[in-house]
């Protein structure tokens, strides 16, 4: 903080910077990504599957949920992604992990998983407050590109979870196209699943659940930047009957 003629100028400290960053004491990441993956019900001993892992930020998460124990596999289509995924895990002290490409090991890990956490490629407009000038660059054909590949993803990625396992469905968009219509969507054509109320799988609580921004009671949960002063995310917890 310094005092200048003017008032006060403040900066904010850098937190990758610190001694404790660099110690994995602490990780930055959106509120609503972390609640996106406590809400996946990842536990210790637990067989999950990261499906589109990125760079491994709510993997991280699902690894301390999991108290580092059983194991995380991490794929994303776009492998590049994942090159510097084993240094941020390395610094947090991330041990229970394994990066793998899922289309080489589909046969083997068919209805394998306990969890299947499907963090889906979106318009990312959950995300505009912080980055307004990407909804100038976005347009109709980019959202049904996004569609299409949701669709796909979501008829891939269900072929891992195991008979009473749960694929979670996850995006940081606001629009309904992208969310409750793709799980709609879903549901209509997989009659081995069913969607689960999504305050069942929230830890912490009925007083210090999230609050859900749609208007009407829903199984499934958005967050908006209006309602929760969050990025935009929403969670649909689909369990395996069958």
């Amino acid at each position: 903080m310094r005092v200048k003629s003017g008032g006060l100028e403040y900066k904010f400290p850098n937190l990758e910077k610190t001694l404790s960053y660099a110690k994995g004491q602490i990780e930055i990441q959106n509120e609503g990504s972390q609640i996106s993956a406590i809400l996946s019900g990842a536990g210790p001993g637990m067989q999950v599957l990261d499906y589109c892992a990125g760079h491994g930020g709510k993997a991280a998460i699902l690894s301390m949920l999991m108290k580092n124990s059983g194991q995380l596999y991490l794929n994303d289509i776009d492998q590049s992604r994942l090159i510097n995924v084993p240094l941020r895990m390395k610094r947090l002290g991330v041990k229970n992990y394994q990066i793998i490409n899922y289309q080489d090991s589909k046969n083997k890990l068919a209805q394998f998983f306990d969890i299947v956490f499907l963090d889906a490629p979106c318009s990312g407009s959950g995300t505009w407050r912080r980055k307004p000038d990407l909804k100038w660059k976005f347009n109709q054909k980019k959202l049904d590109n996004n569609l299409k590949d949701q669709k796909l993803i979501l008829s891939e990625a269900k072929n891992a979870v195991k008979i009473g396992g749960k694929l979670i469905y996850v995006t940081c968009s606001l629009f309904d196209s992208e969310n409750d219509q793709q799980i709609r969507n879903f549901l209509q054509n997989e009659k081995g699943f069913r969607l689960v109320n999504y305050p069942e799988q929230w830890p912490f609580g009925i007083k210090n659940m999230p609050i859900n921004a749609k208007n009407k009671d829903t199984e499934t949960l958005l967050l908006s930047p209006m309602t929760n002063n969050t990025d935009g995310f929403f969670v649909a917890i689909l369990e395996r009957l069958e």
